[in-house]
């Protein structure tokens, strides 16, 4: 009885049960007659009724089925806070389950429609492109080229020479710049600035050669016969 009391309620089927049979039990042995204790009568103690030992026996059937429900209780109430924790992560198990199945119906969609662009390809049909929204049509066999794309000679050469061509021309503009002899009668006035009196003319003698008498030089006619 303190077993179950400390278990359950005071208004539990199985407490009031077992309060009743206590009360029933405490009537018999109340009405069960007194036993002799005179030791002088020499006679033996009566035996315990057999309802009694039977009550007996009943109450300790009843203690071990109190151990076996105390045990069945512990397992019963681990169970429920497995079950609890399991109800407890159901949402979050729940949503997974949608986010794999809304990814997985995407992947589907997708592949059913590459698949569906490579029906239409493969026949040789039209088909929109669904990003640029142009339409997108199936070619004939590549053919190889007769002339190699790269290098292109003629580009090569014609940029090779106008290359050449800029570097002579700067390279005689500088020579140009950086002489300072004098050539022409202009680039004598430029130079000095004053006007020219005379002009010594070239002279040529007999052998073809050009060169200016030497003072003091006996001239090359004063020679001949």
């Amino acid at each position: 009885m303190t077993t179950l009391e400390s278990l359950y309620t005071a208004k539990h089927p199985d407490v009031v049960k077992k309060r009743n049979q206590i009360e029933e039990l405490e009537k018999r042995i109340a009405r069960a007659p007194a036993p002799n204790n005179n030791p002088s009568a020499g006679t033996r103690p009566a035996a315990e009724p057999s309802q009694i030992q039977q009550l007996r026996a009943s109450l300790r059937q009843d203690d071990i089925n109190i151990v076996d429900l105390t045990k069945r209780q512990a397992q019963i109430q681990e169970q429920i806070r497995v079950l609890q924790g399991r109800v407890q992560a159901s949402p979050m198990v729940e949503q997974q389950l949608k986010e794999l199945t809304r990814s997985y119906q995407s992947a589907l969609d997708f592949y059913n429609d590459l698949l569906r662009k490579r029906d239409q390809f493969s026949h040789g049909d039209e088909f929109s492109s669904p990003t640029g929204g142009r339409t997108i049509s199936r070619a004939g066999p590549a053919e190889s080229p007769a002339n190699p794309s790269f290098p292109n000679k003629i580009k090569f050469i014609g940029g090779g020479l106008g290359a050449g061509l800029a570097l002579g021309l700067g390279i005689l503009y500088v020579l140009m710049a950086s002489d300072q002899t004098l050539h022409t009668e202009k680039d004598v006035l430029d130079c000095l600035k004053l006007p020219v009196l005379t002009s010594i003319p070239i002279l040529e003698y007999g052998n073809g050669s050009r060169s200016l008498p030497v003072p003091g030089a006996e001239p090359p006619w004063a020679t001949e016969s």
